[in-house]
């Protein structure tokens, strides 16, 4: 097939009109050879490449709508070939240009002016604050050393990655703190601690550890969400603490601690391995696929839907009948906006999965799309049961 022939063969796809059985024969025929065609992909560069991807998933983004669970064949499909589409436009065939302005430096938005358009993910920067109080804001870095605390090195890694390297006298240096925040608005930031553990960040969140682990034991704190993957160490266990009743207490495993102030409970769910769940004067030790739920008591849920819950690490929503209100708090987090409910909005609950690298604008229209009535005031996201 000719490359001509494939872009207007996928525009019709993706606009979603109906294709004859030649035409279906055809694109799964081209199905086949794609990854031929990811060659492509080489010949961008790392901005025009992070701006592809922003552009393909605007155009999957309605296959990702709620309601679209149990379709996951069709919607990575529809993934590839939007790829294959933006790819093919993006070099030029067909006078096609993708490319949106570059937002890396994008200056920051009035909020009594702005649109839906303009919000995306990853605009806010995450910030490290030293032992010393002096705070460094990561997008003004680039790769290499940062800083040093005591013996340890702090690196940012090509990939963004805060790495702590520990010299050969860290273990004696005293015990001093740093935290990385990030902030709501920003996209996942990862960090490797001194002993080797790997912790990402979702937006909102922060975690506060020592740059060398020192004792008997491995302790840092959070607030919001996080994913930990613990290096193991018998002699010395990995302790999150989340407040001064509630720690979880590990050796090493793989595990997600969901811990907003602005949701019911804390929820940790065990991916691997083994953890030790305490608050007040409770305890439970969970399996791989079980969570612990931790409100006014100490309760466990089994056969969690892990996949849902890592979804943020891994660039997407995921909902299986989430609630309107849970899944509006996800939104605020992710876009730095605000949330506001008018009038009793009735119960409503989602299925599905969308990605994250996408506007809010898209966001909203899948929102209308299920029969939200929402609308933008500045950086305020408005919930009516009546139709605006």
């Amino acid at each position: 097939m000719k490359q001509q022939e494939l872009k207007i063969l996928l525009d019709k796809y993706l606009d979603g009109q109906p294709l004859s059985e030649e035409e279906q024969a055809q694109l799964a025929q081209w199905d086949t050879r794609f990854d031929g065609e990811q060659g492509l992909l080489e010949q961008l560069t790392d901005v025009e490449k992070e701006h592809l991807q922003q552009r393909i998933w605007q155009n999957v983004a309605l296959a990702a709508a709620p309601g679209t669970q149990g379709h996951r064949p069709r919607y990575r499909r529809m993934i590839r070939y939007a790829a294959a589409a933006a790819i093919l436009l993006l070099l030029g065939i067909g006078g096609g240009w993708l490319l949106l302005t570059d937002r890396q430096e994008a200056p920051e938005l009035d909020s009594h002016h702005i649109s839906p358009e303009q919000i995306w993910p990853g605009t806010k920067t995450p910030t490290l604050t030293l032992a010393d109080g002096r705070s460094i804001r990561l997008d003004s870095l680039k790769q290499g050393e940062l800083t040093r605390e005591g013996a340890v090195q702090v690196v940012k890694e090509e990939d963004g990655q805060i790495t702590y390297k520990p010299g050969k006298d860290a273990g004696d240096q005293l015990l001093q703190y740093n935290t990385l925040s990030n902030p709501r608005g920003s996209k996942v930031v990862q960090i490797m601690l001194a002993d080797g553990t790997a912790v990402w960040l979702n937006a909102g969140s922060a975690v506060t550890y020592p740059t060398a682990f020192t004792g008997k034991e491995r302790r840092v704190r959070i607030t919001g969400e996080a994913y930990f993957e613990v290096k193991p160490d018998k002699k010395r266990p990995f302790i999150v603490s989340y407040n001064e009743y509630t720690a979880v207490h590990v050796l090493g495993t793989r595990f997600n601690v969901n811990g907003y102030e602005d949701e019911p409970d804390v929820r940790v769910t065990l991916l691997e391995g083994s953890v030790l769940v305490h608050h007040r004067n409770e305890q439970l030790r969970l399996r791989p696929g079980e969570q612990a739920r931790i409100g006014t008591t100490l309760s466990l849920a089994g056969n969690v839907n892990t996949d849902e819950v890592m979804a943020w690490k891994n660039g997407y929503f995921s909902f299986n009948g989430t609630d309107i209100r849970v899944l509006m708090r996800q939104i605020a987090r992710w876009y730095d906006v605000d949330v506001v409910y008018e009038g009793n909005v009735r119960e409503m609950r989602f299925g599905g999965e969308m990605p994250r690298n996408t506007s809010l604008a898209q966001v909203l229209e899948m929102l209308r799309t299920s029969g939200v009535n929402c609308k933008m005031d500045g950086r305020q996201l408005i919930i009516n049961q009546n139709r605006f």
